[in-house]
């Protein structure tokens, strides 16, 4: 299984201009996130207005922050590589990127109900 860092802007912990589709598009972060870190895969997640250091000390991250700004967050690490920026993976995305099955994301009852939303 692949590690995977995940580095965030301040708006996915703090919304300061509410919009339906960025709040949603958080909550299905969440809710993926949630469920991975359920079935023992853990994934790091840093913030950059709470977690400023791992953003410093990141080559990879700095390099990359410093060439396309913070306009190029989320930026997806895994196994020290970039993987994507300035989106959030999909979850077939996740599940290739971590190498695990994909049903891990799709099991109703990781979700605790029948909502199939993200």
């Amino acid at each position: 299984m692949s590690k995977m860092q995940i580095f965030e802007s301040a708006e996915c912990t703090v919304t300061q201009t509410p919009g339906a589709k960025k709040d949603s598009e958080l909550m299905r972060i969440h809710i993926i996130i949630n469920t991975l870190r359920t079935n023992g895969i853990e994934i790091e997640r840093y913030n950059i207005v709470y977690d400023e250091s791992p953003f410093i000390e990141n080559e990879i991250v700095s390099n990359l922050l410093g060439t396309i700004g913070i306009d190029g967050l989320p930026i997806i690490i895994v196994d020290d590589e970039v993987a994507m920026f300035g989106r959030y993976p999909s979850r077939t995305e996740f599940a290739k990127l971590l190498g695990i099955p994909r049903s891990i994301l799709v099991n109703q009852k990781n979700f605790g109900g029948s909502c199939r939303c993200i």
